[in-house]
């Protein structure tokens, strides 16, 4: 049976409950970032390639070396009001897409993974009841970080929608291992975002991190400029960031596309691989596999100038698949 179909029976059982209030037409949010905002930070840093940040061409490249693309999604709303505080429907998804030798993007076989609960903290909301109607519940409770907030509402939320990221995170990281297992040596795979800590032997082999956003700054002054000025089709210098608790990656900022007239990180991603001489080598190469990926654009996503098609693919495909808001309000009609 399915979540939605457990908390349409659980609704309609205990319609008359003090203690339930059921929550319809809410807006859903397709990310956490929407409504729980990254904030800004400054990390260190320390170049690897030459002694400064400096910009470099990249070479000109016929096609690309990628052939497989990680990505995930997360939906959420107020779905209930149980025992006075707001319960959070999530679903989190992610894949991997395999693009073949006609071109054409397909799910990669046994590569996709999903998850749908109902979140909230369990130290002010007994799951039990929800969860004897066969209701996957999630506790929120350890997101929580300044205890005499922990009952906000407005906490509450935001705490839920945390946890749902990092359930979205788990997946990611599974599908993640389970390719590692499973690549052939010409196989590369590109993840949206930064990426994990890997446990496999050899660590993350032929895998790349493409990084849309720019909220962690990692260089001031002259390196600062230089990187906010970079033309397109150039990199930077490679560099190390500092990232405690992971293991090392090596980084760099490439410019997709012109950004006159624009902002300044128009056209502008970081690129993370595995810490080694391997990567050194080919940041150039990387780099141009990047740029061969700039076409079809990624329109009419508002990202489209940072976000390359095969990973508007694979969001696409998790999003034609996952549950709807109408749905759930259909559901919650009882």
């Amino acid at each position: 049976m399915s979540l939605a179909d457990a908390l349409q029976r659980f609704v309609r059982e205990h319609r008359e409950d003090p203690a339930l209030r059921v929550v319809r037409g809410t807006p859903q949010s397709d990310e956490m970032t929407e409504l729980v905002p990254a904030t800004p930070a400054t990390h260190h840093a320390r170049v690897v390639e030459g002694v400064a940040l400096e910009q470099k061409p990249v070479p000109a490249l016929a096609g690309s070396g990628f052939t497989h693309f990680l990505d995930g999604i997360q939906r959420s709303r107020v779905a209930l009001i149980w025992h006075g505080v707001p319960v959070i429907w999530g679903y989190a998804a992610a894949c991997v897409r395999e693009r073949g030798a006609d071109r054409l993007m397909r799910l990669a076989p046994g590569m996709s993974e999903s998850r749908e609960a109902l979140i909230f903290p369990f130290a002010f909301a007994p799951p039990e009841e929800l969860q004897r109607w066969g209701l996957a519940c999630v506790d929120s409770s350890p997101m929580a970080r300044v205890p005499e907030d922990a009952d906000n509402p407005a906490y509450i939320r935001q705490y839920s929608l945390e946890m749902l990221g990092d359930l979205r995170r788990r997946l990611e990281r599974t599908l993640l291992k389970r390719w590692l297992e499973s690549s052939g040596e010409r196989q590369w795979l590109l993840v949206d975002g930064e990426l994990p800590d890997s446990e496999q032997e050899g660590g993350l082999r032929r895998v790349v991190g493409l990084i849309k956003s720019h909220q962690t700054r990692y260089f001031a002054g002259e390196e600062q400029r230089r990187l906010l000025e970079l033309p397109e089709g150039q990199r930077t210098t490679v560099f190390q960031p500092h990232r405690h608790g992971y293991r090392p990656v090596y980084s760099w900022y490439l410019r997709l596309r012109d950004s006159a007239g624009q902002d300044q990180t128009f056209g502008l991603v970081r690129v993370e691989a595995r810490a080694d001489e391997e990567t050194l080598r080919m940041a150039g190469e990387i780099s141009g596999w990047l740029l061969a990926e700039r076409t079809p654009l990624s329109l009419p996503d508002a990202r489209w100038d940072r976000m390359i098609y095969p990973v508007r693919d694979c969001e696409q495909y998790l999003r034609s698949i996952a549950p709807t808001a109408v749905e759930m309000d259909a559901r919650l009609q009882v």
